[in-house]
């Protein structure tokens, strides 16, 4: 019946489901091989190598935090508008490095707007993880310990952290939102972080009925803008 629900809800159904029979048979896989990997080496031993992960994850993190410029730094930027009316909507982060720890503080943000531009306060902290692994360990793998000593703070009710009924849509905001914890550490670490980049990924959508199927299809393509360059090479 969900499946059904989904189905009479796009225009697309048949690349929508396949989608999702794509993402459930990824996950049936994983689940099948570490089955595989727990009957093979046992319970105890997976446990054990799992905390192992974790903690170094962790100290890994840890130990490149106490290598960075130790401090707070705050930041200050805008985004062009909700979509409602045309009035900026201010962003603000203040963010430390101390103790081992890496705060991030959207304190001084914007409310939550009427238009669709809020973020859900998961996806204000898997923002600050992506900054956080950049800095402190971007070749290694990725494991719940890496981001342990990440501490992110939003007021319930604001830009960073909307609530039911506040409206949310995509990233959009997250893409600006990096660029704004990137402006705040850039003041205390220049030398470590990369240019600003245009803070978007402008996309364009082709949409229309097929020719010969009559079916209904759509081809969208997202280009990001200048990115990437650092003080050692060009972006």
């Amino acid at each position: 019946e969900i499946i059904e629900l989904i189905r009479f809800n796009s225009r697309m159904p048949d690349l929508v489901i396949g989608d999702l029979n794509a993402q459930v048979a990824a996950l049936r896989t994983g689940e099948r091989r570490f089955l595989e990997i727990l009957e093979k080496f046992g319970r105890p031993t997976v446990d054990a190598a799992v905390q192992r992960m974790v903690e170094d994850g962790e100290a890994r993190t840890r130990v490149a935090l106490a290598e960075l410029p130790q401090g707070s730094w705050t930041a200050v930027d805008w985004l062009d508008d909700d979509g409602i009316t045309d009035d900026p909507v201010r962003m603000q982060v203040t963010v430390t490095i101390a103790d081992g720890t890496f705060t991030v503080d959207f304190a001084g943000s914007s409310p939550a707007t009427p238009g669709p531009i809020n973020m859900p306060f998961g996806a204000t902290i898997a923002i600050c993880k992506v900054v956080l692994k950049a800095l402190t360990s971007p070749d290694e793998p990725s494991n719940f310990g890496t981001t342990v000593p990440l501490e992110v703070r939003a007021e319930p009710g604001t830009l960073f952290h909307a609530v039911y009924p506040q409206p949310t849509f995509t990233l959009w905001t997250g893409i600006v939102a990096v660029e704004l914890i990137l402006k705040a550490l850039a003041q205390g670490m220049p030398d470590r972080l990369p240019a600003s980049s245009g803070g978007d990924v402008p996309g364009f959508m082709m949409v229309g009925i097929h020719p010969e199927t009559g079916q209904m299809f759509a081809v969208s393509n997202n280009d990001p803008v200048g990115w990437g360059a650092t003080p050692s090479h060009d972006g």
